[in-house]
Order: structure tokens, then sequence, then C-alpha cells
């Protein structure tokens, strides 16, 4: 909250007032020993202009990095292995919404603006989702342009390594030591993208943190390297095309990075650069209540991954340690997921943990707002 309190031009007392808070309580948040809770993040969202699902995220965020660092001793669980292919994003369309929200591929394309070919090309997965298809996706079913994307890159990089992991291996030496010994460029001296409103091309981000830093500035040899058209290259690093899945997965081995950084990266700001295209024109076909119910955890636990994965509830709860009849309440939305049931979700289904603390973020919003508006009727 620092970067809002201080050029605001008021202190702590004169945002404890704004807030209607104790002083004492907002100083406590402010060093980082209290929690925000989802009111609080109502309220200093309307005082800062911006969205409560922002400082919800940041605060798991924090949490789950000192839990991470507490952590580090302890073994970790191994992920699960697929009995079967993950669903397709084109799958997932037809079974959670069309089929649900009982709307024709025909109807649902004219809604969009999307040929109803190209719709039947998408659920029967002869189709990639691209930014454009994804932004309005997004609209239409409230989620956000980034579900969609992110569904769709799962599924790239995984077709990907399938045909060209070994190739990979040999192909892409790591990079990481040279930069280490000679520029000093290790994981502390690069500095994280912000993500968000003013999200970053990654192709921006690999010329600045990483291509000037290593001493060789010609991008027709970094254009060699990675078996690129040197006009490509600077495409992507002018921003103009995006970064495909075979120079992410060259660029993470290079620099020792991962590919979900760069693919985040990259989602995020196409996600915000095509949804903005739109300018509102595509409204939601389902309301906020629906919203919840399509997100809530049973649905994204069971039916996203133990289902294709062959997994009863029971037999996963016994696998990650956790009571039965606590993860039941958990799903059913009696219980809150916490920090330690998001890591262990995530290190036995091989995905962050943060997408299972944003979905109970969601939750506790929604509710939160459902209570507001019913008493705000009765008033």
């Amino acid at each position: 909250m620092d970067d809002f309190i201080r050029p605001s031009g008021k202190n702590v007392a004169d945002w404890a007032y704004r807030l209607k808070k104790h002083q004492f309580f907002l100083t406590k948040i402010l060093n980082g020993r209290g929690p925000i809770s989802v009111e609080l993040s109502i309220k200093i969202a309307k005082e800062t202009n911006t969205r409560p699902e922002y400082w919800l995220r940041k605060q798991n965020e924090f949490k789950l990095y000192w839990y991470l660092l507490d952590r580090q001793a302890v073994s970790k669980l191994k992920r699960i292995e697929s009995k079967y292919d993950l669903e397709k994003p084109g799958q997932i369309l037809e079974k959670e919404f069309l089929k649900k929200m009982e709307v024709s591929s025909i109807g649902f394309g004219a809604y969009i603006g999307l040929a109803f070919s190209s719709i039947r090309q998408i659920v029967r997965g002869k189709k990639r989702i691209n930014y454009k298809i994804a932004a309005k996706l997004g609209c239409a079913t409230g989620l956000g342009a980034k579900y969609w994307i992110d569904l769709q890159s799962k599924q790239d990089m995984v077709e990907h390594l399938k045909m060209r992991a070994s190739e990979m291996d040999s192909k892409y030496p790591s990079l990481s030591k040279y930069f280490k010994a000679s520029r000093g460029v290790g994981e502390g001296s690069i500095s994280t993208p912000w993500v968000g409103k003013n999200a970053q091309h990654p192709g921006l981000v690999l010329y600045k943190n990483f291509l000037t830093r290593s001493g060789i500035s010609s991008l027709r040899h970094w254009a060699d390297f990675f078996c690129l058209g040197h006009h490509q290259l600077k495409q992507i690093i002018k921003g103009k095309l995006e970064m495909p899945v075979r120079l992410i997965l060259c660029v993470s081995k290079a620099f020792n990075t991962t590919p979900e950084y760069w693919l985040r990266m990259q989602n995020e700001y196409y996600a915000i650069k095509e949804t903005r295209s739109l300018n509102g024109l595509i409204k939601p076909m389902i309301s906020k209540n629906r919203l919840s119910e399509y997100m809530c955890l049973r649905n994204e636990l069971v039916e996203n991954f133990l289902k294709p994965l062959g997994w009863e509830l029971g037999q996963f709860a016994d696998y990650i340690g956790f009571e039965r009849d606590m993860l039941l309440h958990v799903i059913s939305g009696r219980c809150q997921i916490s920090i330690d049931l998001a890591v262990r979700f995530s290190e036995a289904l091989g995905n962050h943990p943060m997408h299972w603390l944003d979905i109970q973020m969601k939750l506790n919003l929604q509710r939160i707002l459902n209570i507001k508006t019913l008493i705000q009727k009765r008033d």
C-alpha cells in the first residue's frame, strides 16, 4: 500500500479514517503483520481506484512466498502421472459452457461474432484459440481472456514437448553459467516484469533483461542461435509478434528460467490488449451467480483434473495426506482452501498454488458482494 499512500500526500492516520479502520490495525497491515480481509480489500479498491482482486492476490502471493521458504526442507509430493490426455480447450468450452447454458454452436458463434465453422473446429480440437478468439470467449463466458489463453498455451506446450523434447535437450545448451561468471546476471539481478494493467511484452523483457546483459549485442547472432529469422526476432522484441512455443522453450532452457515465466507474461499482455480492443461490445452470457458455480472448487478439481487423470476424490485425499471429510468440506465451500492445501494440490497436479488461491479468493469476494447486494435490497 506504500505505493498509494506516499504519492497521495496523506499519512496513515488519514487513510485509516478513510477506510474506517483503527490506525494501529492499518500500521500492522503495512508492516506485513496483519491480513487484508475481503471487506477491507473492497474499501481499499474504492479509495485507490483499483480492484479488490489486486489486493487479495498480493496478500496470497506474500503468504505463499513465506510458506514455501519455510517448507523448502520438507519433501515434496510427486506429480500424478496422467492416464489420459488432459481435456482440450474446445472440449471444456462445449462441456462446461455450451451444454450447460443450452446454447448451440451457431448461436454462440453469432453472439461473439465468429463463424459457426470456427466454433465447430475449436470444439473438435482442430483449431487453436488465438488471442482475439480468447478475448471474445472471455467476455462471453465472464472468465476473462487469460483463462482461455492459459488453457490453449498449456495444450500447445504439451503437444510441442511430445514431439521435440529430445531435440531441445541436445540443441540448446544452458547459458546461465556464462552470464553469472562474466556479467553477474543471476536470478536476483533480473527484474520481474510488471504483470497487470501495464503488462510488458515478453520480447521486450527478453531483450532488456537477458540479451543486452549477455555482452552480445548482435541480434543476428541470437537469431541464429534460436533458429529464427533476423526480422522475426526483431519483430518479437518490438512487441509486434508473439513468442512461439518453440522459442519460449529455447529461451527458458538457455537462460535457466521456466516456460511458465514467459507464458504468463505473454498471456497477460495479449489478454489485456485484445480485451481492450473489444471495448465492452460482448457482454457475459451467464450471471455472476452461475459464474461462481462454474468456478467452484468441486468443478475445478474433480471435473478438470481428477476425472481426466482417472482418480477418485478419496484416493486423491489419501495421496496428498489430507483427511477425506475435510477435503469434502473444502470443495463444497464449507471450509476455505489454505496455503498448505494449495501447495499440496499444485505439487500433485502440476500447476501453481496461486491457481487454487485465486479461485478461493474469487469465491470469497463473490459471497461478500452477494451479501451486500441482499442488504441493499432490504434497505
